[in-house]
């Protein structure tokens, strides 16, 4: 399996930020599923992105 592009604010006017480093920065405030969940996702299912 291929990974993900992230997407870059100066090439796409836009970014996702990185749930994992935002969960590193703040672990009390910011859940993330386990990385076993987020791998069995799959189309159409929903998610929140940041």
């Amino acid at each position: 399996m291929s990974k993900a592009k992230l997407t870059n604010i100066e090439t796409d006017s836009w970014e996702l930020a990185d749930g994992e480093v935002k969960k590193e920065e703040n672990p009390a405030a910011f859940f993330i599923p386990s990385l076993q969940s987020r791998q069995a996702l799959q189309p159409d299912d929903k998610v929140n992105l940041i």
